[in-house]
């Protein structure tokens, strides 16, 4: 079985855009984390166990963003540095703590 030098190439070339194919899938849905991601993680992780709909939950979620945003001086959360992570991590405590306290109380 001889495999001519056109055939040989256009197997190669269907096996190499197969496998840029497979590493554009699965590089377009990864992304790094930032520390962004766990102080966001720990925050609702600490305000799930408040009954809090979706909508509460986001605009929980947003103003802890923009609080840390404007409080830090930076563009976007995911600008926020690993020297700034505990101080981010602080003010998603106290928030987390201050909303469960009060909401279980109320029950």
């Amino acid at each position: 079985m001889n495999i001519t030098e056109a055939e040989l190439e256009a197997v190669i070339n269907r096996k190499v855009e197969e496998r840029l194919a497979a590493l554009r899938v699965s590089s377009s849905s990864t992304r790094l984390k930032t520390p962004w991601d766990d102080v966001k993680s720990a925050f609702e992780s600490q305000i799930s166990d408040v009954q809090i709909d979706s909508v509460d939950h986001y605009q929980l979620v947003n103003a802890l963003s923009t609080i840390l945003r404007h409080g830090l001086g930076i563009r976007m959360v995911r600008f926020l540095t690993d020297k700034q992570k505990p101080i981010a991590m602080e003010l998603a405590d106290t928030i987390a703590r201050f909303v469960t306290d009060n909401r279980q109380s109320e029950s």
